[in-house]
């Protein structure tokens, strides 16, 4: 009985050894300069647009509704969204828009051309397949004036309503979103005082 009782002894001092230098272990890999932590993820500021990239790109924007096609060719970017049939908020649609004019012309570099198109689902009970109608579409260019000098003012702007900036985005509002929203009105000019 002795001879199991100092073998039991031997077997708690052996664990006792061990797991006292597994809990050093990891002080000292912190001690050792080539022994790092590497972050797995990192947020990456990507200066040019990429097949590899795009997709993280797009899912950055946070965009509120969700994407149902994308192009990326040839420097132009084609991004089409998807909205629920007779639903959603313009407001929402053009902050969205803006969000993706300045990924594209102030966030990357190798953008050279924007098309959206915001699309309404096809309602329940269509065909398969069926792609919906188009409610309205810009096609933005970063050789346009306004994206090297205006850009800041895409957070005032309303396209919807303000002539100048449907021109700039060469937006085109389709029979869609005249059933939705009415026909677009020229913006009233202010009288003169």
């Amino acid at each position: 009985m002795l001879k199991i009782g100092k073998g039991l002894v031997a077997a708690c001092a052996a664990t006792l050894a061990a797991a006292v230098l597994i809990s050093w272990l990891p002080q000292l890999g912190r001690e050792s300069p080539s022994r790092r932590e590497v972050a797995v993820f990192r947020p990456d500021t990507a200066k040019r647009l990429t097949g590899g990239n795009i997709v993280d790109a797009l899912i950055g924007l946070r965009l509120s509704d969700k994407i149902g096609r994308v192009g990326w060719r040839n420097a132009v970017l084609a991004v089409d969204i998807k909205v629920p049939a007779g639903e959603g908020d313009p407001g929402v649609w053009f902050r969205d828009v803006k969000k993706l004019l300045r990924m594209s012309f102030a966030q990357m570099e190798n953008v050279n051309r924007l098309l959206v198109r915001y699309m309404e689902e096809a309602p329940p009970g269509a065909p398969p397949h069926s792609s919906g109608a188009m409610l309205f579409a810009i096609d933005a260019r970063r050789t346009d004036d306004w994206v090297a000098g205006r850009m800041d003012e895409l957070d005032a702007a309303d396209p919807v309503t303000d002539d100048m900036w449907r021109k700039r985005l060469r937006l085109t509002f389709a029979k869609r979103w005249e059933e939705r929203f009415g026909p677009i009105q020229p913006a009233a000019i202010p009288p003169s005082s």
